[in-house]
């Protein structure tokens, strides 16, 4: 038994007790929201390092560390087009992220076209040749929230297949 004196008044520990109160405080105390993992945002601000690939939204790469947010995403296929839009949250900064999509996403065939932040939310719309993605970043607490948009690029008059009208 320990015996620890406080302000005059002698208490008296027992040395499960105190192993128990220090087990309960390395294992709830320390625990990141990450479940433990390093949070790599939080390290000055500095772009996330490697891609990793959504098996749901192949072709776009994302940075290591974000993660899938089912309840915010949707998605459908009409023949060999995409219609998507899946959230993700992680543990970076909005312009460490902006500088991560702005040197990756033309590794995967896509050419930025428009980069515009208005308060909290930045938002960078990429295009290839089938596809746009836009990608929304806006800050959410102590993390950032990401809405990765994907759809066929519109195609003007110009651009379409043109057909003689049916006969009446």
């Amino acid at each position: 038994m320990t015996t620890a004196v406080r302000k005059g008044v002698r208490s008296r520990l027992s040395t499960g007790s105190v192993w128990v109160v220090g087990l309960f405080l390395t294992v709830c105390g320390c625990q990141s929201p990450m479940n433990g993992a390093e949070d790599p945002g939080r390290q000055g601000g500095r772009p996330p390092s490697g891609a990793m690939q959504d098996p749901l939204l192949p072709g776009i790469p994302l940075p290591n560390g974000l993660r899938f947010v089912p309840e915010r995403s949707s998605g459908r296929t009409s023949g060999q087009s995409r219609f998507v839009t899946h959230h993700y949250v992680g543990g970076y900064t909005v312009s460490a992220l902006v500088t991560w999509f702005r040197e990756n996403m033309p590794t995967a065939g896509f050419t930025i076209v428009t980069d515009y932040f208005h308060g909290r939310q930045h938002t960078l719309r990429f295009v290839s040749r089938e596809e746009e993605c836009n990608i929304e970043l806006v800050r959410e607490g102590d993390r950032v929230g990401v809405t990765v948009t994907v759809a066929p690029v519109p195609k003007g008059s110009s651009e379409r297949d043109l057909q003689a009208p049916a006969p009446r």
